[in-house]
Order: structure tokens, then C-alpha cells, then sequence
């Protein structure tokens, strides 16, 4: 504080302002976020070493035993607030995008969860990476500045899913034979429900004809369906099957 002609006047140096410093601003010795994120990646990469050694030991992919480890390693360097854990989550997630690729190739539906979540992760560690010491300007910039992409690309992946991927087109036409009609059942026989297979329910006798139907009396009358009153209670009646000279009355008493 010094005082000039009556103002008084506050006068900070530069170098001791913070707004200035070189050296990331945080609370305490490690920021919160850091603390919170590293604590959370490291309990979760707990359950991919543990079910990723398991995944090996049935013949699966070795990624996420292996995958898990990296991750796990990441997350002990935020915590002793290490240099190298910038490189370290650039390696490990290259790592990873060789995996995802040579496992499904370019297909979107196969990429999304192998990548998704490391995206994420990377996304986040390239934000914390300012907070780290020994961390210079220009790799703080980059840092920040992937961070960003990142999180646009998981955006634009996002908005692809609505889209459809992967989609097989047929540009022939397909040339199907005439199907062929169904044998016609014999004009003696009535073998099936609607007489033929193809269900066609007309019998093709000349004796019977609509000048003479009136004449007929009746010989003898069935019921489909399960009886539940009279004396043939409980009978299961079907129609019946006319094969050459046997009727057949489908009948079962239960």
C-alpha cells in the first residue's frame, strides 16, 4: 500500500499474483475433482481386473484383465499426482482403439461399447491433467483442447445411434419360382380338417346337388369341442375323417 499526493494506492507485483502463477491453482494438495474421479476409477477398474482375469480363465479376450490394470495404474498416478499420467492415458486409450478395431472392424454397433467408456475416461483425465505439477503451458492447452474434442465426438456418436449402421442391401431382386399349388386331396377322401391341406372345404361329389340336397335326411350329427352336459360328458369330439370306405369319428373320452 503506498499513498501518493493523498490516493492511496494498492500495488501488486505480477509474479506474486495468482492469476499469473505457472503452477495450477487447487485446493489443498489435490483438488477434489481429482480426488473424487481418481477414487472412483480406481474401484472400478477393480471390477474389470477381477471378472477380467476370470474372462481369461474361460479362453475370452485378455483386454479387459489387461485394460483394467492400465487404468488402475492411471488412477494410483492421480493420486501421487504423477507427470507421466498424461502419457499414460494417451497410450492406454490408443491401446484400446487397436483393440476395439481389430475385434469388430469400422462397425458402430461393435465400437460403441468398447470405446465409449474409455472415451470418457479419457476425456475426463485430459481435464485433470492442468491440475497436476510440472505440467507446462502448451501441454495444458493440449490437454484441454482434446478434452474438448473428445467430448464432441462422443456427442456426434450420440446423435449417429439414431441413424441406422451396418445395413445390408440387397440391389438384386430376387427371383422366386411360381409356387405350385397343392395336390388336390382324392375325391373319395376327406383327410383333413378343411378336407385337403390347402383347406379348401368343398367336397367334389356330383351326387349330392343343390336340387337334391333338400331331399337328404339327416344320418348322423357331431359336435367339435369338449361335451359338458348330457351322458357323453367329458368327450372330446373333432371333426371327423372320411379315408376311401372308414369314417373315422375323432373321439376321446377323458
Amino acid at each position: 500500500m503506498s499513498e501518493i499526493d493523498g490516493y492511496s494506492m494498492l500495488v501488486i507485483r505480477k509474479e506474486k499474483c495468482p492469476l499469473h502463477s505457472r503452477a495450477p491453482v487447487s485446493v489443498g494438495s489435490l483438488p477434489l475433482i481429482a480426488c473424487s474421479l481418481s477414487y472412483s476409477v480406481f474401484v472400478s477398474v477393480c471390477f474389470f481386473v477381477i471378472w477380467g482375469g476370470k474372462l481369461v480363465s474361460l479362453g475370452g479376450s485378455a483386454y479387459y484383465l489387461l485394460g483394467g490394470l492400465a487404468y488402475l495404474i492411471i488412477a494410483v498416478c492421480f493420486l501421487v499426482r504423477s507427470k507421466h499420467t498424461f502419457w499414460l492415458s494417451l497410450i492406454t486409450f490408443f491401446l484400446t482403439l487397436c483393440w476395439a478395431l481389430y475385434e469388430v472392424q469400422f462397425n458402430y454397433w461393435g465400437l460403441v461399447p468398447r470405446l465409449v467408456v474409455p472415451a470418457l475416461l479419457l476425456m475426463l483425465s485430459l481435464w485433470l491433467i492442468p491440475t497436476l505439477p510440472q505440467t507446462g503451458n502448451g501441454r495444458r492447452r493440449l490437454a484441454n483442447w482434446g478434452g474438448l474434442g473428445i467430448f464432441v465426438v462422443l456427442l456426434a456418436t450420440l446423435a449417429a445411434a439414431f441413424y441406422p449402421h451396418n445395413v445390408i442391401r440387397n440391389e438384386v431382386a430376387l427371383k422366386t419360382p411360381d409356387a405350385k399349388a397343392a395336390p388336390a386331396a382324392g375325391e373319395d377322401n376327406w383327410e383333413f380338417f378343411g378336407r385337403s391341406a390347402s383347406g379348401t372345404r368343398f367336397a367334389p361329389y356330383t351326387q349330392i346337388t343343390p336340387e337334391n340336397v333338400k331331399n337328404l335326411d339327416v344320418a348322423w350329427v357331431y359336435h367339435t369341442g369338449r361335451r359338458t352336459t348330457g351322458s357323453a360328458i367329458g368327450v372330446d369330439e373333432n371333426t371327423p375323417l372320411q379315408v376311401a370306405t372308414y369314417f373315422i369319428p375323432a373321439r376321446r373320452r377323458t
